[in-house]
């Protein structure tokens, strides 16, 4: 009698489990997207993945092409910045990452004004028109009329400093 109940048990067992095989990928995928517990569910993920080729369907699922980004970068808006002068290949500076090939690395600038913000860290007008935030409170002193310059640095990051000293600090574009 044990041989037989266990012969049924092993044969059940069986059955489901060749059942379970032929339910395609994606009826598994919804099946795992329908559980609430997210550890739960990502342990089923991977379950599928580990198992994939037991699925039906895999070969359908891999004829369907991969959706395009949402954000592809577009074309600079200054295509051709030859026909371009100094000042305008310089309005840009400091707001985008990648500048044109043949935008200055340095720029310089003399201080209109100089304010704090809410966290006490320096604001500079520059006479261009620039609007600059020091990026951590510091005590590099400039006040008004003071020639500064502002170059790139590595990374995307930018820095302010003066010819006759040998410091500078770390700034960002705000306007």
């Amino acid at each position: 009698m044990k041989k037989l109940i266990t012969l049924v048990l092993s044969i059940s067992v069986y059955a489901t489990s060749i059942s379970v095989q032929a339910e395609t990928i994606g009826d598994a995928l919804k099946n795992c997207g329908q559980v609430q517990n997210s550890l739960k569910r990502l342990v089923c993920y991977d379950k599928i993945v580990n198992q994939l080729n037991s699925y039906g369907g895999v070969q359908d699922l891999m004829q369907v092409p991969a959706p395009l980004p949402a954000n592809r970068p577009s074309a600079p808006q200054n295509a051709n910045p030859d026909n371009a002068n100094q000042t305008q290949r310089n309005a840009e500076f400091g707001r985008q990452a990648k500048l044109p090939e043949n935008t200055d690395d340095k720029i310089y600038a003399t201080v209109v004004s100089v304010t704090r913000d809410g966290m006490k860290r320096a604001i500079f007008k520059l006479d261009n028109g620039h609007l600059w935030r020091e990026q951590e409170a510091t005590n590099f002193k400039v006040k008004a009329n003071d020639v500064i310059y502002i170059e790139r640095g590595a990374l995307g990051s930018y820095h302010l400093g003066r010819d006759d000293q040998n410091r500078r600090i770390r700034v960002k574009r705000i306007n």
